[in-house]
């Protein structure tokens, strides 16, 4: 019988709740998928960034199983002992949505762009001259950052940017004294320039406070690889 075929006397079936159990798995999801999600997108491996946001659910479902786990038991209980109907699955859900919106909120304050990035962690604006511009990003929660940026440019705009990064010469990077050929730890991506094969090539180095930040570039000063990470 539907509600227009129900005389004035009867009274509309109540609406069936959600499942106070079904409740705690979605807020769980929401809690520790917005993380999951962030880091998938701002790593260049979609999927690496995906396996590092789930290792890191064991730290994010901590903290729900802290906050959010006995929250949602309290409005559960009071809502048994009032009798109360409307807004149980808001109330036990508006934190973690609340939670999941503010990260993702944050993809657009803070989007996984080259000069977002190449600002934020180095403190220097990437320079807007550069062509050919290749990036790599990693890093996120307890897995240690290390972007790499490869582009072509004016050798006054690689000056600039040694400049603005306060990098010095890595003088050990070519010293006849060591005996061995030049090593960096910058890596190389697939399908990259190979900067071993650069003529010329000086490596400059710098950092503060964990974070180090390096620079390869060639005779001309028209090639350059930056790699800024933490330790």
């Amino acid at each position: 019988m539907t509600t227009k075929q129900m005389s004035d006397g009867e009274q509309a079936p109540e609406k069936k709740q959600i499942h106070f159990g079904l409740l705690l798995v979605y807020s769980f999801l929401m809690w520790n998928g917005a993380y999951v999600i962030d880091q998938a997108v701002r790593w260049t491996n979609h999927f690496e960034g995906l396996i590092n946001g789930a290792f890191h659910v064991f730290f994010t479902g901590l903290v729900w199983a802290i906050y959010l786990g006995p929250w949602s038991v309290i409005v559960w209980m009071l809502y048994r002992w009032r009798d109360w109907i409307r807004f149980r699955t808001l109330w036990v859900l508006g934190p973690a949505a609340l939670a999941f919106m503010a990260q993702m909120g944050s993809l657009l304050v803070s989007p996984p762009t080259a000069k977002e990035r190449f600002k934020r962690l180095s403190g220097a604006d990437l320079p807007e001259q550069v062509e050919d511009l290749r990036v790599h990003f990693t890093g996120g929660g307890m897995a240690d950052f290390g972007d790499t940026y490869y582009f072509t440019c004016a050798p006054e705009v690689t000056d600039g940017l040694i400049r603005t990064m306060k990098l010095e010469e890595d003088r050990l990077f070519r010293s006849e004294e060591m005996g061995i050929e030049p090593y960096s730890i910058v890596p190389l991506r697939d399908g990259w320039p190979d900067y071993r094969s650069w003529d010329g090539l000086i490596q400059y180095r710098g950092g503060e406070q964990g974070w180090f930040y390096y620079l390869l570039t060639d005779e001309s000063r028209t090639r350059v690889y930056t790699y800024i990470g933490c330790t």
